[in-house]
């Protein structure tokens, strides 16, 4: 009920679809005016020679990215209600014979049924750009995983942002953090800037943040079937070079992370930080 509840005032309030809706078409743009062709002048730099048919993988790599952005930003505005809830109607939440555990399942229930339609949304777009575009449309089997991706991005997201939220526990607090990460983010995906250039201890944070994963799985997903077509005859180590340098994987030392490794490590972020946000509520009596 309480899930229903969140989705319901989420979509019953205009400003809240409305502001998802902004965010989506201010994501499109930014691609359109500048973070397309950054982005290819930035695998010119990183690689050393001129890509040829670049343009779809560049696409696939910025929107990867983007759509990272989207799941946040839509989870993160769903998660608003719950921090509207501390100063109206926690306290009833509370002396009411439901557990905290269901309170905290309910309250991201909600928000992940919002982000899985928001991003679905985004990837929508997304597919009708890259076909109108000319980068064609992913097969059956890729497009079932981009379902599966939003799914498990959304899932994690919102446990993540969550466990924040809890934490943090302060409506006026909650607000400065998330103007402060709605501008961090782009950076933390490694959207407006490749990850390769980042100092070494930036480098580490990005492939130990979840939520880059889930951008990460997304790229790989829209860009991965093309790179080995257009990497034919290119120097030994630049395939490699791009994928780390964009995302599409992180280098850990001798190991690295693929689609399938990205996934695990969501999932696991996703239960970790469930299981210590509602240790937290638990031990909490009401929220101030």
């Amino acid at each position: 009920m309480l899930a229903k509840r969140i989705v319901k005032m989420f979509f019953s309030n205009k400003e809240y679809p409305f502001a998802m809706l902004i965010n989506i078409a201010i994501v499109l743009a930014l691609f359109v005016m500048f973070l397309g062709d950054q982005a290819a002048n930035n695998m010119e730099f990183l690689l050393g020679f001129e890509l040829e048919g670049a343009e779809s993988i560049v696409i696939g790599v910025v929107f990867g990215g983007l759509l990272g952005i989207i799941c946040t930003s839509a989870c993160l505005g769903a998660l608003q209600i719950i921090v509207e809830d501390w100063e109206k109607a926690a306290k009833d939440f509370h002396v009411s014979p439901v557990s905290r555990a269901a309170i905290s399942r309910g309250y991201l229930g909600g928000s992940i049924a919002i982000g899985i339609m928001t991003t679905l949304a985004g990837v929508i777009l997304c597919l009708v750009y890259m076909a109108i575009m000319g980068g064609g449309i992913p097969t059956i089997a890729a497009m079932a995983k981009l379902v599966i991706t939003v799914v498990l991005s959304s899932t994690a997201t919102t446990t993540f942002l969550y466990f924040i939220i809890v934490c943090i526990n302060s409506p006026h607090r909650f607000n400065s953090f998330s103007n402060i990460f709605g501008i961090l983010i782009g950076f933390l995906m490694g959207v407006y800037v490749p990850i390769v250039m980042f100092p070494d201890f930036l480098q580490l944070l990005v492939r130990l943040f979840p939520l880059a994963h889930s951008a990460s799985m997304f790229r790989s997903l829209l860009a991965d079937d093309k790179l080995a077509v257009l990497f034919q005859g290119a120097e030994p180590g630049s395939l490699e070079l791009f994928r780390n340098a964009f995302g599409l994987t992180f280098d850990f030392g001798t190991f690295t992370s693929d689609f399938m490794m990205s996934a695990v490590y969501l999932a696991i972020s996703t239960v970790v930080f469930y299981v210590l946000s509602v240790i937290i509520v638990k031990k909490r009596v009401t929220h101030e």
